[in-house]
């Protein structure tokens, strides 16, 4: 078990990773200044940035329900 948690942690470090990949899709670079702002994004919404940020929330979704709560 504890081999297990242990994966899941260095797991966690890729899905900060992504986690400012989604950020940065919509928002520009990150972790520095963010620019998401009320009210709209700096970056042009287009159907390719929307099914790119889609998977990767699923991915982090899965992270999160298999292996960061159980844990």
């Amino acid at each position: 078990m504890n081999v297990l948690a242990i994966k899941h942690y260095l797991d966690a470090f890729d899905m900060r990773a992504l986690s400012h990949k989604m950020g940065a899709v919509f928002g520009g670079k990150l972790p520095h200044a963010a620019t998401l702002v009320p009210g709209g994004v700096t970056e042009k919404v287009t159907a390719d940035k929307i099914a790119a940020y889609k998977s990767m929330i699923s991915k982090l979704q899965d992270f999160i329900d298999k292996s960061y709560l159980p844990d």
